[in-house]
């Protein structure tokens, strides 16, 4: 509740107004023409505005020109020992999010039924493997599995072509962000 007395009303307003200009384009934007991706065109709309109206609005930072190598977290044995009851909280929440996925997409497709311990093994593997990397655990999100299901993804292929591109388009951008005037980059 402290925090609240120290907004700032500018500053307040004008995410809102970005966050409602990211809102509007990603309702209306299909409504014109279905096959345009509203979310993309959106964040670009508004990246675009920020950087050129140069409005105060924060930035990522700094990206990375590599992915990190893998390594074990330090910690004390006190400190693992802590993080058993959020670590399991986190772990449930990601599997419920992951079956609940898995179910609407075997639902709203024509692809089959789903194996849950396989889905669960495999989140687990993944959020395991994401950890010697500083990453955090991932699930299977709805958001993205309806998105490949409304552009016609059938197949495994849709989630790897997906997992490249980000990495490509991560790779891409810490190196275009290197090379640019602007310190740190822009969210882009």
């Amino acid at each position: 509740m402290l925090a609240l007395g120290r907004i700032d009303p500018a500053t307040a307003a004008l995410t809102v107004g970005i966050v409602g200009v990211v809102a509007a384009v990603m309702v209306l934007l299909p409504r014109l023409h279905p096959s345009l991706p509203g979310s993309i065109i959106a964040i670009v709309l508004v990246t675009v505005v920020a950087v050129v109206l140069r409005l105060p609005v924060e930035a990522i930072g700094s990206l990375p020109h590599a992915l990190p190598t893998p390594s074990l977290p330090e910690a004390s044995p006190e400190v693992w020992l802590s993080l058993l009851g959020p670590a399991f909280t986190v772990a449930a929440l990601a599997a419920i999010e992951s079956l609940l996925s898995a179910r609407v997409a075997s639902a709203v497709s024509d692809t089959g039924s789903y194996d849950a311990d396989r889905e669960l093994v495999g989140q687990g593997l993944a959020s395991i493997a994401a950890g010697f990397f500083g990453g955090m655990p991932a699930t299977g999100a709805i958001a993205r599995t309806a998105v490949n299901i409304r552009s016609g993804a059938r197949t495994r292929l849709a989630a790897i072509v997906h997992a490249v591109l980000l990495i490509g388009s991560s790779t891409w951008q810490a190196r275009r962000c290197r090379r640019s005037r602007w310190q740190p980059c822009p969210v882009c």
